[in-house]
């Protein structure tokens, strides 16, 4: 997974969905990455799950863990984490390991 500087929304528009309706760049595009950039502030994470403490139910193949810890490895530092929830995905408890790493909080409706 890369996490990309997108400049601008009107930028943010031109990249083509994918199949699932994700916007990202296309192999060929040419856009700064935050290993380049420098540490991140702040990253907004989706998920299946959260509960109001911070835990997250991604999809289980690691992604956001394995960046953020690269994150810290190569910063020394973790940027904030908040989940995106509909109120419907809170829940009182997700299954954790000894990877995932928790949120800082999770903003939903209620």
């Amino acid at each position: 997974m890369r996490l990309l500087l997108v400049p601008s929304h009107e930028d943010f528009l031109k990249l083509k969905p994918t199949l699932w309706g994700i916007r990202q760049p296309g192999d060929n595009d040419n856009w700064e990455d935050y290993e380049e950039t420098g540490a991140l502030d702040l990253i907004l994470m989706p998920g299946v799950a959260f509960t109001t403490t911070g835990c997250r139910l991604g999809h289980g193949m690691g992604y956001y863990d394995r960046t953020l810890a690269a994150h810290q490895r190569q910063f020394g530092v973790m940027p904030a984490r908040y989940g995106l929830a509909l109120t419907q995905q809170i829940v009182d408890k997700v299954p954790l390991s000894e990877t995932d790493i928790e949120l800082d909080g999770v903003v939903h409706a209620d």
